[in-house]
């Protein structure tokens, strides 16, 4: 099978979720994010704002300001370029191209990653090797071939995983898959 047809067999299972049980499941992920190692010791954490069914980050981006973490989010360009902006909160946002939640910047708050970034990447599945399926447009990939962190995490619900994926010389694995799954080690 290939990615555009898994893209929108776990597009669907990921938005059959309830609210309910997207919040629920969401909160799981999030706290362990917060407990883990991976969090603890970075200074930087590159993460996305969520949309429609997935993993919701607000929660995880607030705490991590509070906790004077220095926080950025991404802003996608359309030939694929992507590059991360510091915020200092999650107002002032405005639509991005994809529908995505993009603060407002000036170009003194683009800063990119290095060996102290924690950085989550969203997608749509993920196989037991840490490969991932994003969405199909590559930013994720792009970046992380060209740009050094210290770790590179997926959140995903536990639904959206699967034996093996599709992969090929430009998708970049992860470093490690956090779910709602109580037998995830961290």
């Amino acid at each position: 099978m290939g990615k555009s047809e898994l893209r929108k067999i776990f597009l669907n299972k990921r938005n059959s979720l309830t609210k309910e049980s997207i919040n629920s499941k969401s909160n799981i992920i999030i706290e362990k994010l917060i407990n883990s190692k991976f969090y603890k010791e970075s200074d930087n954490i590159f993460t996305y704002i969520n949309i429609g069914s997935e993993v919701i980050t607000e929660d995880f981006i607030n705490y991590a300001l509070n906790d004077k973490k220095t926080v950025a989010v991404p802003v996608s360009e359309k030939n694929s370029q992507m590059f991360f902006v510091k915020i200092k909160s999650l107002e002032n946002l405005q639509k991005g191209i994809f529908n995505t939640k993009t603060p407002l910047y000036n170009t003194d708050d683009i800063i990119s990653s290095d060996n102290k970034t924690f950085m989550i990447v969203p997608g749509l599945a993920f196989d037991r090797k840490n490969n991932r399926l994003g969405y199909g447009a590559g930013y994720y990939d792009l970046y992380l071939s060209k740009n050094i962190c210290k770790f590179r995490i997926g959140i995903f619900f536990d639904i959206q995983k699967t034996d093996i994926l599709p992969i090929n010389e430009f998708d970049i694995p992860l470093d490690f898959i956090i779910t709602e799954r109580k037998d995830d080690e961290l």
